[in-house]
């Protein structure tokens, strides 16, 4: 799959996450998307698994079968802040409906926020993961640093982002040739060179 969460729909989405009832089920949403790890350990996150002063969440055994230390960004650090301070004490950080449990099964309320935020096509919760790594593509990130992020456990794992996202290639093709064409002709008005149509560094290019 290469489906994520793009530019167009991002403010959508944050809107309707906003406009959540359920505040266990908008900040698992929230940090599913900012810290990009999968729904079955992120949901059963747990209180002492965090250390908000090395600004890290320990999983002690991943789908991989080994324990992975994510990077908890400032905005995962304030909604973490902000539930210890709002719930009342227990073991996991997304409760359930019931005393002692974690959320179970958030595809309900997936569902509902996709409507409001009118999401096209399928966009399944696993995306949320799969759209960290592609703003990190975006953002000219190496696909060892992505898959260090995310847990893979090789750079296979990692190559869609190399492709769903070509941001990163457009921007080095776009500098490689403005380069070339300002120093074919490094007299030419800022800028002029690496325009369309531009006669005199094209022929000096081409000669």
């Amino acid at each position: 799959r290469d489906r994520f969460i793009t530019r167009e729909e991002i403010q959508a989405f944050f809107a309707a996450l906003e406009d959540e009832p359920n505040s266990a089920l908008r900040d698992l949403f929230f940090m599913l998307l900012v810290l990009g790890q999968r729904k079955s350990n992120t949901k059963c996150m747990r209180w002492d698994q965090i250390d908000v002063t090395r600004r890290v969440w320990t999983i002690p055994r991943t789908k991989n079968g080994t324990a992975h230390t994510v990077h908890l960004p400032d905005a995962a650090i304030a909604v973490l802040q902000r539930r210890r301070e709002e719930e009342p004490p227990g073991e996991w950080v997304f409760p359930g409906r019931k005393p002692g449990t974690h959320i179970a099964n958030p595809d309900h309320a997936w569902r509902r926020l996709k409507a409001r935020a009118g999401l096209q096509g399928e966009l399944w919760i696993h995306d949320l993961r799969r759209s960290l790594g592609s703003w990190q593509a975006a953002n000219g990130a190496s696909l060892t640093i992505i898959g260090q992020s995310l847990g893979h456990k090789s750079l296979a794992a990692s190559a869609i982002y190399a492709r769903i996202n070509l941001d990163p290639v457009r921007e080095s093709v776009d500098a490689a040739v403005n380069a070339m064409l300002a120093a074919a002709h490094p007299d030419a008005p800022e800028h002029a060179s690496a325009l369309p149509g531009a006669p005199v560094a094209l022929h000096h290019l081409t000669a």
